[in-house]
């Protein structure tokens, strides 16, 4: 089970002691609401925070970023804004770093407007955090491509995935699965497109992958 960091524990320890139970919360909840769109966080903020209820934080602060447009009408996910915001952000991994600047300002700014210092200030490590990755990015792209690709985590691969390439490589893959006509053949792929597979990152896309495999498995 993933634990809280502890220099982050001990921050929310300390506003807790100085502040109280109710400054400790929405501390708490405004961390969850700007890590929220970091790679993985869905998994280890439930277990960071087992007596919050995260995935309604989240869905609240998702809905709240459409709240001009009704829920949709402002263009969608995130993506397709932060390209033509930000059009050197061609990697999953610089988009993941201007999300996480974004939601970090965003923080600190309500943080600020409304008077919650506490919050404000953890919104503003955040996004020194992310500003000094940021300035690092580049740097790393080039040693992870040093790496040869059967040896690259699915993290290290994020540093140099174009965005929007997983549509592409599950349009690829259940191209070929369609050709695929016995389970003999089916193990045989599936074992072949593991590094391919392993690129998938966007859920809708997994999902639309494995439930396919799925249905075809049982066709078979």
């Amino acid at each position: 089970m993933n634990e809280l960091p502890k220099e982050l524990a001990a921050t929310f320890d300390r506003i807790r002691g100085e502040e109280g139970d109710e400054t400790y919360n929405e501390a708490r909840r405004s961390f969850i609401r700007s890590y929220a769109s970091r790679p993985g966080a869905e998994e280890v903020l439930p277990e960071w925070f087992p007596d919050l209820d995260v995935k309604a934080i989240i869905a609240e602060a998702a809905e709240g970023e459409h709240s001009c447009c009704g829920g949709g009408g402002c263009g969608g996910g995130k993506a397709p804004q932060l390209q033509s915001l930000m059009p050197s952000a061609k990697t999953k991994v610089q988009q993941d770093v201007a999300i996480l600047c974004f939601e970090a300002l965003k923080t600190l700014l309500d943080a600020s407007f409304s008077g919650n210092l506490v919050a404000a200030n953890l919104a503003r490590s955040t996004l020194d955090q992310g500003l000094e990755v940021a300035l690092k990015v580049s740097g790393m792209q080039e040693q992870v491509e040093q790496i040869p690709e059967e040896q690259r985590s699915s993290q290290a691969q994020r540093f140099i995935t174009p965005t929007g390439q997983d549509a592409e490589i599950v349009d690829r893959l259940l191209a070929e699965l369609e050709r695929v006509q016995s389970m003999e053949d089916l193990q045989y792929w599936y074992i072949n497109t593991t590094l391919q597979r392993n690129k998938v990152e966007e859920q809708a896309q997994r999902d639309r992958l494995y439930d396919t495999i799925r249905a075809k498995r049982k066709f078979l």
